[in-house]
């Protein structure tokens, strides 16, 4: 009999049982997941001491595959913080995220959202008046649950972007002067990205986009704005997605999205992702692209988003920060034998996972 890695899987609808509180984890090997999502795009989520001796990029790996793990645009460990002075309440997090490549995450909107409700969900937090502090590497991301149902609306103060292309980074391969103001860049300027395959893609960058910037929200983000309905809906962000998010300029590689405002209370969006590909929504970017909308006239201070998986509201604060509303909502929630994934993995890449078969069966017609 050969041993196999499974999940077992309740869908949202059913009892989520009994939570662990902020000290408690799975049994060895058996850990307890749950997969949450907003606006399509999906976390699996996992107390932060299910991840203890092991590799947290390789785990993503693992549990992100679609047929043979959990499934999901990533991984995201949470575990509760020491109450601070700084964090209001104490109802404080600490979040940390790999996207499904294993490459770490940094910032990521729909993710903390998530993190949210994971955490209150998990008897990790008891926060007062839904008011919560999540931690994201160097950043303290003040939330707060709105409506708790049917869709768990969270508002999130994702802080300023930053045009600065030191923090972006961005180093482009030809001299381009920095702006002092969001300028868009032309599409002929697209080479000083140093894109692969360049004149493969050419074409369809320029018909693409009437002008890009660069943004930082806590991780890389390239912003295309289409100029044209028909060319934002037919743009092939599968092919020219990977090529930019591995441009030269980008030393941490990028997120890739491309924009079109409809009017000035409004724009859509779609997305490829580092580490991911192409998903149904990006908080950090959707924030990212109105940071530069706004700044350059576009948008009003107050617009929706409306990305592939649905729509999040954007506002600019007194304070310059940018506030992202949006819900986030469960999936399903089990339990996996992680170890026996990664091992099957490791078998799978090494050659040699192979399905016995009993010959003698197979000869006399056995199922």
């Amino acid at each position: 009999m050969t041993r196999q890695a499974t999940t077992t899987i309740s869908p949202h609808e059913a009892s989520p049982g009994p939570r662990r509180g902020p000290s408690a984890a799975s049994p060895r090997g058996r850990v307890r997941y749950r997969r949450l999502h907003g606006l399509g795009n999906d976390y699996v989520f996992v107390h932060h001491a299910d991840l203890r001796d092991r590799e947290p990029s390789e785990v993503a790996r693992v549990v992100s595959d679609r047929h043979r793990g959990v499934g999901g645009d990533g991984l995201i460990s949470i575990e509760a913080c020491v109450a601070d002075a700084t964090a209001g309440d104490g109802a404080w997090i600490r979040m940390r995220m790999w996207n499904a490549d294993g490459s770490p995450g940094g910032m990521c909107g729909n993710g903390v959202r998530g993190a949210v409700r994971f955490a209150i969900e998990e008897a990790l937090i008891e926060p007062r008046d839904g008011r919560c502090v999540v931690e994201i590497g160097r950043r303290r991301v003040p939330c707060r649950v709105l409506e708790p149902e049917p869709k768990f609306l969270v508002s999130v103060d994702m802080g300023a972007a930053s045009l600065a292309w030191d923090e972006v980074p961005f180093r482009p391969i030809s001299a381009l002067p920095e702006p002092e103001s969001p300028v868009l860049r032309s599409p002929a300027e697209l080479a000083s990205l140093g894109v692969a395959r360049f004149d493969e893609v050419r074409q369809a960058l320029v018909e693409a986009c009437s002008g890009w910037a660069v943004a930082s929200m806590g991780n890389p983000h390239l912003v295309l704005l289409s100029p044209t309905d028909s060319g934002f809906g037919s743009t092939p962000l599968a092919a020219i997605g990977p090529l930019l998010e591995r441009a030269v300029a980008f030393p941490q590689r990028t997120n890739v999205h491309l924009v079109r405002v409809e009017h000035r209370r409004r724009f859509r969006m779609r997305t490829w992702e580092r580490g991911t590909g192409a998903t149904l929504a990006c908080g950090s970017g959707a924030c990212a692209a109105f940071a530069i909308l706004q700044r350059t006239g576009a948008i009003e201070e107050s617009a929706t988003a409306v990305l592939e998986g649905g729509d999040l509201a954007l506002s600019r604060l007194q304070s310059g920060s940018i506030e992202m509303t949006g819900p986030t909502e469960s999936c399903c929630e089990g339990g996996m034998d992680l170890d026996e994934l990664i091992a099957a993995a490791g078998r799978r890449s090494a050659g040699t996972f192979a399905i016995p078969v009993d010959i003698d069966a197979v000869e006399q017609g056995t199922p």
